[in-house]
């Protein structure tokens, strides 16, 4: 374990790196001269460790792989237009159903050269209506491509739990991205294509790679079995639809749509048996050449040959990189040093790559490796123990299940904390799944759609029946494999979702379990230490020892566990006995979103925010993560105000997926898909739907009276977009002397005849208003504004918008009433907390900065 300090030293340099921990450069020098002076004088190992350790934590820390901040100079060029870029493909194309992805490296700017640092933007082809004139899927990395767009700087939504996109997109050296609708906007160059060595070889590799895919698309007419072939033989995941990925997220088995460490290692291990079954037929090979080292060094040419099939991505080479250092120590005698193989393979790749260490395929795969070396010795023990290790072929059967089970069982306790951070979920049945997913997509799918594929791409050379038969089992045996894991994603123990864990939590909960398995490992239990005391006078020392031993493992348990419970108890004094009423006006872009916490625990949510993407739910990917980061996991009411995609396109998932048991809509029922998914959802949960019509409805939660109410009228014409506008659900919300109205997205008719109809009844006075219509123009009239008479008006609007919602003449009257206003496209999510006299309010963005 000498590599422990080593490892540990470079990831707490690239840590404190990101966090701009600077180290002054005579500490460089220092370093220089202890190196010098250690080669000369010192001996001692644990020194050589110290030393190395400290010279790797200043190679991290100095390490640069953010982006190059081009954007300045970008934007400058562009100055917010649309302007001819210029540039060469660095990455595959990235299809999806309604957008590809292009990451180019910038050369020219309308027209003016890009000079200094390497500058990269990501460009997203929206391709939903756009028709396909070129076929860009088809472009390789190296052509030489101009795209009429304008850059921008890509944005987060401003909320506590959500994505850090800047992030992640700054970490791959991208710090500008546009958005292109007409494919007319787009042209190639081939004379100015790169012809260099390695460019002409990835230009071959992507153009292999599109021949096999265009033989898939052929050859394959089911759209899910496409989606699977696709994703497992050259890494393109853009066919495989929703609610297939959410069947496998949700029973714990998505690493098999990945390709990952899983396949590589199947792969790897398929070619390894048919290398030694062939090998091995040799009387001459097996006296003179060690049989098993021959066929696993063969076995690593036809592994390397998939990583650049499926695209080589990230995760993939990280996979690559560990199978080969393990690889390499079973060539050289050193196979029983699994935790030097993973610290070496660790090492290697943030070496290459520092910023893998924020990659969740990063994290995912070493824990999941690491909780297998860990558990090894106790996996060993249990089949011992049930008296498996026999010769008999039954006994080998049951011994590769149970263990294959308590595999499973490990990695899924080891990646509990890591699966609840990101995604918030542990799969239950995911540890018998893999049981069966495993060896079926493992050992059976994968190698079908590889040789279905290559044998498709060698014709006319080849029988093209073959390739089309084959086609046809792997597509049957998807089929019935998708239907399996279909009915294990609809049981409700199919897997639990969870609050976000703080660094805190997931700091304590792997603390326990490294206790854990050191105690195990060491043989220490109660047990144990009761033959400890009995133990012979002359092994006092030794008693003494093992005492100590176990008390020590027994407190590095206890404590962390102590501090958890008190953890959980502060929670749910804040989420259950909180007096306060909170509300939460969410930064959803262009949208409204409002999650509302009453004293004593219970929610509402007034809409769901919701986007244009096929690929992308608001719900599940801003909200719910909201709510999870507040340590809830249920809503218990959801108010969808009227039926647009802004406003209800979020709420499917939260119906589905966060037990609501109240849902209030309007009487207008447009004949959309967002509202037939919005409904099919209402209908599928045990959920009371309640349609809110001309009588207003009205509810007293723990001190709050909540009054659900619409614009006087006789129908709603739903094919009116006017009338969905005009007759949304109303909500206002009164504590004590604070009230806040919730208007959706009424205008000027609507508001007149509420003032007409309420105004003289002080119903519309309200503390704080939620602008109508994002802060349109067609909306918030005067003579409304002076109807509710707020002190505080929330705009929920997307930032840099395409409708230039709020609008000034909105926003100059707010201003000339002196109403403080508050608005989600600057100041990110807004809270609002009152105890029915004074009202609190926090912003998430205050001045520029984040408010956390």
């Amino acid at each position: 374990m000498g590599l422990l300090p080593v490892f540990a030293a470079f990831v707490s340099g690239i840590l404190l790196h990101d966090a701009y921990f600077i180290i002054p450069v005579y500490a460089y020098i220092l370093a220089l001269i202890l190196f010098i002076c250690a080669c000369i004088y010192v001996r001692n190992k644990k020194v050589w460790v110290v030393l190395v350790a400290f010279l790797m934590f200043l190679a991290a820390n100095a390490s640069n792989y953010r982006s190059a901040e081009c954007s300045a100079k970008v934007l400058s060029f562009s100055q917010g237009r649309k302007v001819p870029i210029s540039g060469w493909i660095d990455k595959p194309v990235v299809f999806s159903p309604d957008r590809k992805k292009i990451v180019l490296e910038i050369d020219r700017i309308d027209d003016r050269e890009m000079c200094g640092n390497k500058c990269f933007i990501l460009i997203n082809l929206m391709t939903k209506n756009s028709p396909s004139r070129i076929d860009v899927w088809h472009a390789t990395r190296g052509d030489y491509m101009t795209v009429f767009a304008a850059p921008r700087k890509p944005k987060n939504y401003k909320n506590q739990g959500s994505f850090d996109y800047t992030a992640e997109l700054a970490r791959k050296g991208i710090d500008t991205i546009s958005y292109v609708n007409d494919e007319n906007d787009l042209s190639f160059d081939y004379s100015k294509a790169r012809t260099g060595l390695l460019d002409t070889i990835e230009r071959a590799i992507d153009s292999t790679r599109y021949r096999i895919k265009r033989i898939i698309e052929t050859q394959v007419h089911d759209r899910d079995a496409l989606g699977i072939i696709s994703a497992l033989v050259i890494g393109e995941q853009g066919y495989i639809s929703q609610d297939v990925r959410r069947m496998f997220a949700s029973t714990g088995i998505i690493h098999i749509l990945v390709v990952a460490g899983l396949h590589l290692g199947i792969i790897t291990h398929l070619v390894y048996l048919l290398f030694k079954f062939l090998l091995s037929r040799s009387k001459y090979l097996c006296l003179h050449i060690n049989i098993p080292k021959l066929s696993l060094l063969a076995s690593l040419i036809p592994m390397t040959g998939y990583i650049f099939l499926s695209g080589a991505n990230p995760p993939v080479m990280r996979s690559g990189i560990m199978i080969a250092v393990y690889s390499f120590l079973f060539l050289v005698d050193r196979h029983q040093s699994r935790w030097t193989g993973i610290m070496i393979a660790a090492l290697l790749i943030l070496m290459l790559e520092p910023a893998a260490l924020y990659s969740i395929s990063f994290q995912l795969s070493f824990i999941s490796v690491g909780s297998i070396i860990a558990c090894m010795p106790l996996i060993t023990m249990t089949l011992s123990r049930l008296g498996l290790y026999k010769n008999a072929f039954t006994y080998k059967i049951l011994r590769t299940m149970i263990g294959m089970l308590l595999v499973s069982l490990f990695v899924t306790i080891g990646l509990a904390g890591v699966l609840a951070f990101y995604f918030n979920t542990v799969p239950l049945l995911g540890i018998l799944l893999n049981i069966i997913v495993i060896p079926v997509f493992g050992y059976g799918i994968l190698p079908l759609s590889l040789i279905s594929s290559v044998s498709g791409s060698l014709s006319p050379f080849a029988v093209p029946w073959i390739s089309h038969y084959l086609f046809m089992v792997t597509s049957w045996l998807i089929h019935g494999s998708i239907g399996v894991i279909e009915y294990v994603s609809n049981l409700s123990i199919a897997c639990i979702r969870i609050p976000t864990p703080s660094m805190l939590e997931l700091i304590l909960y792997y603390s326990i379990l490294i206790a854990l398995i050191h105690a195990q490992r060491s043989g220490l239990n109660f047990k144990r230490l009761e033959s400890t005391a009995l133990s012979d006078r002359d092994n006092k020392g030794s008693s003494k020892a093992a005492v100590f031993l176990t008390w020590f493992s027994l407190i590095t348990v206890s404590v962390p566990g102590f501090i958890l419970i008190i953890d959980a108890g502060y929670f749910i004094y804040k989420t259950h006995y909180n007096k306060d009423l909170s509300i939460t006006f969410l930064d959803v872009g262009h949208g409204d979103s409002a999650f509302i916490e009453f004293p004593y625990g219970r929610t509402m949510l007034i809409d769901g925010g919701g986007g244009f993407s096929q690929t992308y739910d608001t719900g599940e990917a801003v909200v719910a993560r909201y709510i999870w980061s507040l340590k809830r996991s249920s809503v218990d009411s959801v108010v969808a105000s009227h039926p647009q995609v802004d406003h209800i396109g979020g709420l499917g998932f939260i119906i589905r997926r966060m037990q609501v048991k109240e849902i209030y809509k309007s009487d207008c029922d447009p004949d959309t898909v967002v509202y037939k998914n919005f409904i099919d959802a209402a209908q599928a949960s045990k959920a009371v739907l309640h349609t809110i019509t001309a009588s207003a409805e009205s509810k007293h939660i723990h001190g709050v009276d909540v009054m659900f109410f619409t614009v006087p009228h006789d129908t709603c014409d739903p094919s009116s977009n006017k009338d969905i506008n005009d007759y949304p659900v109303l909500i206002k919300i009164t504590y004590g002397n604070v009230g806040v109205l919730f208007t959706g997205d009424i205008e000027k008719r609507a508001e007149q005849l509420l003032a007409d109809a309420y105004e003289s009844q002080d119903m519309l006075k309200a503390t704080i208003l939620k602008a109508a219509h994002h802060g349109s123009r067609t909306s918030n009239t005067e003579r409304f504004i002076d109807a509710v008479k707020p002190e505080i008006v929330i705009i929920s609007a997307g930032e840099s918008n395409p409708f230039h919602h709020p609008s000034k003449d909105v926003l100059r009257r707010f201003f000339e009433k002196g109403i403080q206003v508050l608005r989600t496209d600057r100041s990110g999510a807004i809270r609002i907390t009152t105890n029915g006299k004074k009202v609190k309010i926090e912003k998430y963005v205050e001045d520029g900065h984040l408010n956390r």
